[in-house]
């Protein structure tokens, strides 16, 4: 079965990154892009994250890094159920 997306799901223009308080910001989230690509992306950019947070906390003492693993892991956890939420046709369960 093909994907279906739901109609009119389109990211907003969000800028982010400011080097400095006064400055623009350095990128921006572009509008016009189907929600569930950009969903998928960001899941991919997470899931590259919590790979190497991961692996740092393996040799880092204390628990900063593996707590921000965590925070990641949930935050890819988020965007997966919510991209799978927006595409029709897959079996995410």
């Amino acid at each position: 079965m093909a994907k279906q997306t739901l109609p009119n799901s389109r990211t907003v223009a969000l800028p982010f990154t400011r080097l400095l308080q006064d400055d623009p910001h350095l990128f921006q989230v572009n509008p016009g892009v189907d929600a569930s690509l950009a969903l998928e992306h960001a899941s991919l950019f997470l899931a590259a994250a919590y790979d190497m947070a991961s692996d740092a906390a393996q040799d880092v003492p204390g628990e900063t890094l593996w707590g921000m693993a965590c925070l990641i892991e949930m935050a890819k956890s988020v965007i997966d159920s919510v991209s799978g939420g927006l595409v029709r046709g897959e079996d995410e369960q």
